[in-house]
């Protein structure tokens, strides 16, 4: 019983968590480790890429926007690290 509860628990914990590194578009999903070449594919030409200043050392920082939310994409050799979702 105490085994079910627990992964009751985990379980409830940890989905927003891995909800949070999956953004989905028409043609697809973009998660966290997928290449930059599938984030093109998927996600399309981005708004804009950021400035080096602006920017991570040693990153880039891929900006897309739509109706009501601003999306980044961070990347670094070659694949998705990281990612934020933002309201407009």
């Amino acid at each position: 019983m105490r085994r079910q509860l627990l992964a009751a628990v985990l379980l409830a914990v940890l989905m927003p968590a891995a909800a949070q590194q999956i953004v989905k578009f028409e043609r697809g999903t973009v998660a966290l480790g997928d290449s930059v070449e599938k984030m093109l594919k998927i996600a399309g030409k981005p708004h804009a890429i950021l400035p080096p200043e602006e920017s991570p050392p040693g990153f880039k920082v891929y900006e897309y926007l739509t109706p009501t939310e601003n999306i980044r994409f961070t990347v670094g050799a070659g694949k998705v690290v990281g990612l934020g979702i933002g309201r407009r």
